[in-house]
């Protein structure tokens, strides 16, 4: 590519631009659960029974992903801009709505409106970056900003809230939004240029019923199957969500103006972006409850202070976040991630070690070596997708991308969750004496056991105590082996899918689908590492 028809390079208002759009993408994924230490103190002042509880927290979640695909949707069809502002002016009125809630009817359905005006900030956020940054370079350490932010706010989330309940009450963690999105809403009409798709057509409402039909079921069954085991309630709940993607299937190939255009599949670099961005999202969820869990359970530290141990490695993939993109531009894509997914792969096998040798430093460790390895998904494989597909289809595809990511999250604690139980039942031995009930109690679970053994006395207690660590860490060591090998399936995934793809420094060009999917070494630093 000549210098002569080489893409703009990004100037100070690009970046401008990327520095207002990471601020709410920051929020989005820290309100996931900013809830967690903030829930005891909701409970007790508004009454709240383990039902409202759990709606309370999840109902956001619920929200973002039945809705993320329908808002990029529309900031196609009416301005991302302009869609993006609007959501983030609702962002600030429910949070404030949130904070000085009175009853728990009022807390819930602030929350739900919080969702819906959070399910536009990472479709829109992604789209308008790709619209903004032209250069293939510059597009991949911009996008793996964004992917860093989006990743962090999961995990500053907890640890912010715990700040802010040390010094006042639970309503302040809603309250974050306030400055972050005044930002936004101040800056927004100043730096960023409206787009939007020119033929976006109109929005097929039926389309958006039949996504929430499919999305919020899977949703809900996934958390409660975590939570309390599987029931015939979710089984109804993953029929009607199968249903759902069934119906949702068949209109979106009869209509003119899908709200996903399944075509975009037939794309091999989509469907494999797609796909490693999903199942990499899963394993990394996995780990991330398990080691929560051992953590506060185990190690018995608070959720504070295990949020703050796992900051170092969150800030660390944060960092690698931001690097990947720039071994991109000379590496092929697919070699990157990886190279990265072995490394976590590597992660997981050092989690393990937890059974024989514990401590938080083996967590730090295994943790960091899983963020590092994990952290060329977001950036890299977001770069792949969105060089392939139509710019009008931006918003429509990051809400793809971004409910994919959630999705991935769900299945990945639901169904690791309900192995590392499954594991901890069959390997949990109750010491004797300990009073039927109590002893059916700690069998179910790790936090059952923590409860039964402070009302038992000290001996039978520390002996019950051991019992369920080892039973828990044997759950633990399952999970981490599990990932370990799902990490290197995606590897695996990610090199014969998006091998062909070149170094995004050799320029947009590319072989043609069918070119050979380990890909030849094609650049000088290729062919020292080959």
């Amino acid at each position: 590519m000549t210098v002569e028809n080489s893409p703009p390079k990004a100037g100070r208002r690009e970046w401008l631009v990327l520095a207002v759009l990471v601020l709410p993408t920051l929020l989005v994924t820290m309100d996931l659960n900013v809830l967690l230490l903030a829930l005891p103190h909701i409970a007790n002042d508004l009454q709240a029974g383990p039902v409202e509880q759990l709606w309370i927290t999840d109902i956001y979640a619920f929200i973002v992903a039945g809705l993320t695909v329908t808002m990029g949707h529309v900031g196609d069809r009416f301005g991302r801009r302009k869609i993006l502002l609007i959501s983030s002016s609702v962002f600030v009125v429910a949070s404030l709505v949130c904070a000085f809630s009175t009853s728990v009817p009022m807390l819930i359905i602030s929350r739900a409106v919080l969702g819906a005006a959070g399910a536009a900030i990472a479709p829109l956020t992604l789209a308008i970056i790709v619209a903004t940054f032209q250069n293939p370079k510059q597009m991949g350490f911009a996008l793996g900003i964004w992917a860093s932010a989006l990743a962090g706010g999961v995990v500053l989330g907890p640890p912010v809230g715990g700040i802010l309940l040390h010094s006042f009450w639970w309503g302040s963690v809603f309250l974050i939004a306030i400055p972050i999105m005044a930002v936004v809403l101040l800056a927004g009409p100043v730096v960023l240029k409206e787009s939007r798709n020119p033929d976006g057509g109109s929005i097929d409402l039926r389309s958006v019923a039949l996504f929430l039909v499919a999305i919020l079921p899977l949703v809900a069954a996934l958390k409660e199957t975590t939570r309390s085991g599987f029931s015939l309630r979710d089984a109804g709940f993953l029929a009607l969500g199968a249903l759902g993607i069934a119906l949702f299937v068949r209109r979106q190939t009869r209509i003119p103006n899908p709200l996903i255009d399944l075509r975009l599949f037939k794309d091999r670099m989509v469907r494999s972006g797609m796909s490693v961005f999903i199942t990499g999202g899963l394993w990394s969820g996995a780990l991330s409850l398990v080691i929560a869990l051992y953590l506060q359970l185990v190690e018995q530290k608070s959720v504070l202070v295990a949020g703050l141990v796992m900051l170092p490695a969150a800030f660390i993939g944060m960092v690698c976040n931001m690097i990947a993109p720039k071994f991109a531009n000379v590496f092929r894509p697919a070699r990157v991630v990886a190279a990265g997914l072995a490394i976590a792969a590597l992660g997981a096998l050092t989690l393990t070690l937890v059974a024989s040798i514990g401590g938080v430093v083996i967590v730090v460790v295994g943790m960091t070596l899983v963020m590092i390895g994990a952290s060329p998904i977001g950036p890299v494989t977001n770069h792949v997708v969105m060089s392939n597909v139509p710019p009008e289809k931006a918003g429509a595809v990051g809400g793809m991308i971004a409910t994919g990511g959630e999705l991935g999250v769900a299945i990945g604690v639901a169904a690791m969750g309900s192995v590392a139980t499954a594991v901890y039942q069959g390997s949990i031995t109750v010491p004797a004496g300990v009073p039927a009930d109590a002893a059916a109690a700690a069998s179910d679970g790790i936090t059952g056991a923590v409860a039964v053994a402070r009302t038992l006395p000290q001996a039978q207690g520390n002996a019950l105590l051991d019992l369920a660590h080892g039973a828990f860490n044997t759950g633990l060591v399952t999970v981490a082996v599990i990932a370990a090998i799902g990490y290197l399936v995606v590897a695996t995934v990610a090199w014969r899918g998006m091998g062909h793809v070149q170094p995004f420094g050799a320029g947009q060009d590319a072989p043609p689908a069918d070119a050979d999917a380990g890909g030849e070494p094609d650049t000088d630093a290729e062919r020292a590492v080959a």
